[in-house]
Order: C-alpha cells, then sequence, then structure tokens
C-alpha cells in the first residue's frame, strides 16, 4: 500500500473532493428540474448534445482513420521497395562473387 503523503495520493485525494462537490451540483441540478416537471425536455436536450458530441467524435476519428490507412499505404510501398533493394543486393552480391 502506498504513503498517504505522495503527489498520486493528493491527486486522488483532490479527485475525490471533486466528486463529492460534482455529486452535490448535479444533485441540485436534477432536484431543479424535476421538480419544474421539465425532465423529459431536460433528457431531450441532453440526447442531442450527445448526438452532438457523437457527431464530433466519428469526424475526429474518420480524419484519423485517413491518415492511419495512409500510413499503411505508405509502409507497403517502403516494404516493395526494401524487398526490390534486396532482390537487387542479393544478385549484385552474387556477381561480385563470381568475378
Amino acid at each position: 500500500m502506498g504513503t498517504n503523503a505522495g503527489p498520486e495520493w493528493q491527486h486522488f485525494e483532490q479527485l475525490t473532493q471533486d466528486i463529492e462537490i460534482l455529486r452535490t451540483c448535479l444533485g441540485l441540478i436534477f432536484r431543479s428540474v424535476i421538480e419544474d416537471g421539465k425532465d423529459q425536455k431536460f433528457l431531450e436536450h441532453l440526447e442531442k448534445r450527445i448526438r452532438g458530441h457523437d457527431n464530433d467524435i466519428k469526424k475526429l476519428c474518420s480524419a484519423h482513420y485517413q491518415g492511419f490507412v495512409d500510413s499503411i499505404m505508405e509502409l507497403e510501398n517502403v516494404r516493395s521497395e526494401a524487398q526490390d533493394l534486396k532482390v537487387g543486393l542479393s544478385s549484385d552480391t552474387y556477381s561480385f562473387k563470381l568475378h
């Protein structure tokens, strides 16, 4: 078990305190929404926001995926060139040994 004085412990303690504060704030927010009778509209708003974030994530993944595909294609080209070089060196070495 780690020491209670280390930086990791302090970081975890800060996160724990943040969660406790957040829990209190979220409780007040949800109570307000429910008491106002707007819980369904609030859920619809949250779902719309989630869809927006999902679209942002898809765009980022798509952009990075194309970069990944381009890198794989370049690696295939390098492999082909390396294979050609290996064959060329082998035949040059063989030719050199004959002379």
